[in-house]
């Protein structure tokens, strides 16, 4: 049993481990706060990095998808004779 809590020591497992350790009420919610404190705080670390992966995605799959808009709108605002050379243009790139 105690080797279980002792490797446990995300979420509720860590709160109860400090209770048990903590000789006031005091230093039961000090350290209580402490761990939530903890807990919150690599939620939002984790959060963060998952954005940032994200954005990452977000932006590689925009440039692909501009690349294919760009041509697009060009062949739709201009006439049919520069068609041609757009489409080169965009394979090219």
């Amino acid at each position: 049993m105690k080797k279980c809590k002792m490797k446990m020591e995300e979420g509720t497992q860590a709160a109860r481990k400090t209770r048990v350790r903590a000789k006031r009420w005091t230093d039961r919610g000090k350290i209580a706060k402490e761990v939530a404190i903890a807990r919150t705080a690599q939620k939002t670390s984790a959060r963060e990095e998952g954005l940032e992966e994200e954005k990452k995605r977000m932006e590689e799959k925009l440039k692909e998808r501009r690349k294919g808009k760009t041509m697009v709108e060009k062949m739709v605002q201009r006439g049919g004779e520069i068609l041609m050379e757009i489409s080169v243009e965009a394979v090219t790139e």
